[in-house]
């Protein structure tokens, strides 16, 4: 993973635990990669890592790469 998607998923997951990105709330790499200044590609390698941590859910939903904020892992 290159160093855009790994400073774009800290900032994710930073967003989904402070609560950011409410719990449930819908995200797409379109508007997560206007959100943090980079293209899709370093949001959907770090959406995929996110997901494996229990952070995200139900991705993709859609050609969009849509996915929901699962929040925490402490919760």
């Amino acid at each position: 993973m290159g160093v855009p998607a790994q400073a774009t998923r800290t900032a994710i997951g930073q967003d989904i635990v402070s609560g950011a990105h409410e719990r449930g709330s819908r995200l797409t790499e379109g508007q997560l990669a206007r959100r943090y200044g980079v293209s899709r590609v370093p949001v959907r390698e770090a959406l995929r890592t996110l997901e494996a941590r229990h952070l995200l859910a139900g991705r993709p939903l859609s050609s969009a790469g849509m996915c929901r904020a699962a929040g925490s892992r402490d919760r």
